[in-house]
């Protein structure tokens, strides 16, 4: 028992000083992981097109997760074990889990948050991390994101992060990041672990100049 919670202070010294941490999924058998991209893959087809960079180049897509099949269901339950192994999600919802899905060139996004940086958002991530909502992607494949720093730095440096597949990237609500661009399509999943003292508005972002 006090090797785990000497696991979940290291681990969150880490997440709170970097803005992210990738987990391993420990959960799931890698035997199914075929399975969880076939039929993620096949949702995939109902998504529809998000912003990129400067233009909508119609290369990047989403849709919610349908939850109802057993391989997606453990899935999901692989990953709340793995994050709830590191980090205290007592207080935390999990919500909006979302397909994302980059088509063959897909270029980078423009740098963002996706909370609105209020006043109330600024003094909570400044005053009381430990109340922060979060977010994650869950790599199936390969996958990457661009990372630029807290919100309240003063020196963000563009830094691609390489996703291992059946890995996790969780990253703070006030991490600036932005969708990779790809050579190849690429499909993850996407998912808010939400504060009750720091909610968002989905689909609502904040464009960030780096």
């Amino acid at each position: 028992m006090n090797n785990q919670i000497k696991l979940k202070k290291k681990n969150q010294i880490k997440l709170n000083r970097n803005g992210y941490i990738i987990f391993k999924n420990k959960y799931i058998d890698k035997n199914k992981l075929r399975d969880i991209y076939d039929d993620i893959k096949n949702q995939s087809k109902r998504a529809k097109y998000i912003f990129n960079n400067k233009y909508n180049d119609k290369k990047r897509k989403q849709c919610s997760l349908n939850k109802k099949k057993k391989v997606i269901s453990d899935y999901i339950d692989s990953i709340k074990k793995t994050i709830n192994d590191n980090i205290n999600t007592k207080e935390l919802k999990y919500k909006k889990w979302i397909i994302l899905k980059s088509l063959e060139g897909c270029e980078k996004q423009t740098p963002h948050l996706d909370y609105i940086p209020t006043e109330d958002f600024i003094n909570l991530i400044d005053k009381d991390e430990d109340k922060s909502s979060y977010f994650f992607i869950s790599a199936i494949e390969n996958t990457k994101i661009m990372v630029y720093g807290k919100y309240q730095s003063t020196n963000y440096i563009e830094k691609e992060i390489n996703i291992p597949k059946n890995s996790i990237i969780l990253m703070r609500a006030d991490l600036i990041h932005a969708g990779s661009d790809f050579d190849k399509s690429n499909i993850r999943i996407h998912c808010y672990l939400e504060s009750p003292c720091l909610p968002m508005k989905f689909n609502k972002i904040h464009k960030i100049d780096i």
